[in-house]
């Protein structure tokens, strides 16, 4: 079946389980989690570091892109994003970046930028189409 345009633009977005462990258990006491949701390819293109940002201010963003709501719509504000780099555990918070950038099949691209590799992704995104 052929998806219409109104479908695929009013498609709504997926979010993942990402179970933390590190924190309280929830009120059943199970392992709580957060989520993390699916991106718009606008905010896709944000998970690119930019020239003059820092790797803490890089990874404080993708944490506020990334981390989000049940119904998909963005947990924490930009200018919030320096108080998740300073939460007592990061560990979970690490782990929702990762699973995140694997949701968003961003993870490959998210790790050639951190080791500096940036100037590849762009060459293999010119060079696919």
């Amino acid at each position: 079946m052929s998806l219409t345009k109104a479908e695929i633009l009013g498609a709504p977005r997926r979010v993942l389980e990402v179970p933390t462990p590190e924190w309280p258990k929830g009120k059943d006491g199970k392992t709580a989690f957060i989520y993390v949701r699916s991106l718009s390819g606008t905010e896709r293109d944000e998970t690119l570091k930019r020239e003059d940002e820092t790797d803490k201010d890089f990874i404080a963003r993708l944490a506020v892109l990334l981390i989000g709501n049940k119904d998909g719509t963005p947990m924490f504000t930009e200018a919030e994003g320096e108080s998740l780099m300073d939460a007592p555990e990061f560990t979970p918070i690490e782990r929702a970046i990762d699973m995140g950038l694997t949701f968003n099949a961003r993870s490959a691209d998210a790790k050639k930028v951190l080791a500096g590799n940036s100037e590849a992704i762009l060459s293999e995104s010119i060079g696919s189409e």
